[in-house]
Formats: C-alpha cells, sequence, structure tokens
C-alpha cells in the first residue's frame, strides 16, 4: 500500500449533524489524520456540518448535488434529475480544479453527483451506503443497479444492508463489503456534564428515559409514547420520565406537532418533553439512565445506540435490523419486539427497578463499542477501499 497523501472527493446528501452526517465526520476527521488523505468534502447546502468540517481543519464546499427522491421516478421527474446531475458534474468540475482524485466517495445511496462525476471522470468511486431501502420495489431494485454500475466498491454499514442490496441486484455481490461504522469514544470527562443538563431540564431526582433521533414516522416517538402511557397508568406516582430529542426534517414541522399532540391526549405533559436536537449529544447522553431505539422499520446500523453505550447507559432497542448485531439482549440491555410498546415498556420497568443492573449493562456496553466499533478499522478499510487492488 502506497503511504502517499490521496486526494478523496467526499460527496454527501445533507449538512447536519444526524447519523450519517456524523458517520462521515468521524471518518473524514480519522483519515486527514492517520490515512494519508487530504479530504475534499462537498455538501448541498448550509448548515452545522460545514462548520464542524470547518473547526477540524478539512476542506469543505457547498454545492448544487443531485439527490435521488421518489419525484426523480416518474417522466417529468426523470428529466428534472438528468439535468440536475449533468449540471451537478460541472459544480464538482469547479471544487476539483484539475487536481488529480484517487478517488469519490458518495456518503448514502440518495446522493448521485459523485458517482456520475467519477464514472464520466473514470476516477474510481466507492459508494458507502447507510440505508435499506425495500420500497417501493422498482426504485430499491434500480438504486442497487445504479450501485453496481456506476462504483468500484460499495462499502455497507453492516451485513443486513449488504444482502438488501444483494437481494436487489446480486450482480453486486463481487463489489459489496462490510465496513461497519467506528465511533469516537469520549473519555470518563464527560460525565460532569450529566448533574448539569439534569439541572436544566429539573430531573435531578427522576430514572430517566431518553430517545434521540430524527422525529419520524419510523424511529419509534410514538412506540415510546405509547409504552409511557402504560407505566404511567399502572404507577401515576413513577419516578421515571421520558426525554424525546430530536427534530423534524426540514419542512416537515407537522410531525413534532403531531408528536406533541399525542402526548397531550394521552395525559403525559408531565411526564415526557421533546427537546430540539443539538449538536452537543453528550450531556443528553449521561444525563439519561436508560436509552431507547424503538425504530418500527429496520435500522440499517444504529449508531445512536453506540453513542448511548459510550456514555455506558443500558440500550433498549427494537430487535430487528443492524440494531440485533449492536445491542446484546441481557448482557448490554434489552431487545424488545418491534412496535410492541407492552414489551418495550417492561423492558424500561425492569432497567428503572434495578440500578446496579443498569451499571453493569452501561459498562458491558461501552466495552463493547471499544471492542467492535473501532474508528481506527473503519477508517483503515476505507483507505484500502480508495486504492485500486
Amino acid at each position: 500500500m502506497s503511504h502517499q497523501a490521496l486526494n478523496i472527493l467526499f460527496v454527501h446528501q445533507a449538512a447536519e449533524l444526524y447519523g450519517s452526517d456524523r458517520v462521515l465526520l468521524a471518518l473524514v476527521e480519522w483519515l486527514a489524520r492517520h490515512g494519508q488523505v487530504h479530504p475534499i468534502v462537498v455538501l448541498p447546502c448550509e448548515g452545522p456540518l460545514i462548520a464542524e468540517f470547518r473547526r477540524i481543519g478539512v476542506e469543505v464546499h457547498v454545492r448544487t448535488l443531485a439527490k435521488v427522491q421518489r419525484s426523480a421516478f416518474t417522466p417529468g421527474g426523470l428529466l428534472l434529475f438528468v439535468r440536475q446531475v449533468l449540471g451537478s458534474v460541472a459544480e464538482l468540475d469547479s471544487v476539483v480544479a484539475g487536481r488529480p482524485i484517487a478517488a469519490v466517495h458518495s456518503n448514502t445511496i440518495a446522493v448521485m453527483s459523485g458517482a456520475v462525476w467519477g464514472w464520466k471522470r473514470g476516477v474510481r468511486h466507492v459508494w458507502h451506503v447507510h440505508e435499506i431501502i425495500l420500497r417501493p420495489r422498482p426504485v430499491a431494485k434500480a438504486l442497487a443497479w445504479l450501485a453496481s454500475r456506476l462504483s468500484d466498491k460499495v462499502a455497507c454499514i453492516s451485513e443486513m444492508v449488504r444482502q438488501n442490496l444483494v437481494n436487489q441486484c446480486p450482480r453486486i455481490a463481487s463489489q459489496a463489503v462490510v465496513v461497519p461504522n467506528g465511533m469516537v469514544m469520549p473519555d470518563r470527562g464527560i460525565e460532569p456534564d450529566r448533574a448539569q443538563w439534569r439541572r436544566e431540564q429539573g430531573l435531578e431526582a427522576q430514572v430517566v428515559v431518553g430517545l434521540v433521533g430524527r422525529i419520524n414516522a419510523w424511529k419509534g416517538q410514538g412506540v415510546l409514547v405509547k409504552a409511557a402511557q402504560r407505566i404511567v397508568a399502572a404507577d401515576p406516582a413513577t419516578p421515571l420520565r421520558f426525554v424525546i430529542v430530536g427534530s423534524p426534517p426540514p419542512g416537515q414541522d407537522e410531525l413534532r406537532d403531531q408528536l406533541l399532540q399525542q402526548i397531550g391526549e394521552a395525559g403525559l405533559q408531565s411526564h415526557v418533553r421533546v427537546l430540539d436536537f443539538r449538536p452537543d449529544v453528550w450531556p443528553v447522553w449521561c444525563g439519561m439512565d436508560i436509552a431507547v431505539v424503538p425504530s418500527t422499520d429496520p435500522e440499517p446500523f444504529g449508531m445512536v445506540a453506540l453513542e448511548a453505550m459510550c456514555a455506558r447507559r443500558p440500550v433498549v432497542a427494537a430487535g430487528h435490523g443492524g440494531l440485533a448485531d449492536i445491542v446484546v439482549d441481557g448482557q448490554t440491555g434489552a431487545l424488545v419486539r418491534p412496535g410492541d410498546d407492552a414489551d418495550l415498556a417492561r423492558a424500561i420497568q425492569n432497567l428503572a427497578a434495578d440500578a446496579a443492573l443498569r451499571q453493569r449493562q452501561g459498562e458491558s456496553g461501552y466495552e463493547r463499542v471499544r471492542s467492535h466499533y473501532s474508528l481506527d478499522a473503519q477508517g483503515r478499510g476505507f483507505r484500502r477501499l480508495y486504492e485500486a487492488s
């Protein structure tokens, strides 16, 4: 393997600080520091991710990029999408400005510009796939086919992601490899944030159950509210409090309104609160006693579960998708039936009643992240993919 620094063009679909955004940020920072890589990052808009890249000294640009949306699979939408893709090739040319590029790294299957630019310019392309797309079935098959045609390697964040692509397009099997997400391990110094966050929220004497993630139809916020309703109905004096941290996608504020309405109709305003997303998530994780990830659709990976485990918190998670690989039932938390609020309530109550169990499982989760989800391993894996074998 050559140890010369490689110019790698990273193309991503957003500029926020949710799952795939954080994965890209951590990976790019590791590669810049340890992987003999000069990253050139291109994002489609302004946002907090840009500030983070600038903070660590990474070259970052804002350009118009083409993202796959359902509207692209209509006759009129397809024509507009093709125009956007071709226009974005010129945008990427302006960023590259004649520099030699060893590889293009497209982060998420939704962003198409990097794949087409690499194909047109004869540059090696690595597609970093974070999604499991099952429906609409023609869209799932089309995206898998495009990934096979426009990639030298397809890096999947879990075996489930890889298998889904192979099911949609068998020819991709020889290109698709699994590179699990890696975590930046916090140190013990984050624990003092716990007391401050709990004071700010008025939760010093409570047992706090938390869900962190984008507010949408499948992350399970509604399931958690139903579980909370069961717990409070059984014991109105319960010390449990439930905190949902996250914001809806841009332009979909009605999802937050619907969640607040569900909480109000259940009479849970004093037990469940909804807080806006915050980039610095560690005080939130440390302020919780129990983390929940009750996703109703299979998570391709489950980065929030890893974050909670890094903060030494037990995790109650839906037992499907990537979460079933990350959370060890009875050791680092509990796996529950997806969408089953009664099962979720039981698992939460078991942990809430036993502080020693929470501590043991939290420590076990921390050690599991250290041994199985190393950022070093992820970074080295991608450095190898950037070089033609």
